[in-house]
């Protein structure tokens, strides 16, 4: 598996948060375009690296150990 940059600095803002965070807070933190951190995560996901989910309109990135969710 190869990471890029982008990939990277989501997952280790995510690992500095406590594990989840919003795609907006991503934006925000990783300054990148919503539609690259949006491809990103969704890389991250294929990896089972990371876990989506829905909370008030926005998308919620979780890391995952061995396929369980962490955060």
């Amino acid at each position: 598996m190869r990471l890029d940059h982008v990939q990277r600095a989501v997952l280790r803002y995510l690992a500095d948060v406590g594990g989840a965070a919003t795609d907006f807070e991503l934006r925000m933190r990783v300054n990148h375009p919503p539609s690259r951190i949006h491809q990103a995560l969704e890389g991250l996901v294929l990896e089972n690296l990371l876990e989506l989910s829905s909370s008030e309109g926005y998308e919620v990135a979780s890391l995952t150990r061995v396929g369980q969710r962490v955060a």
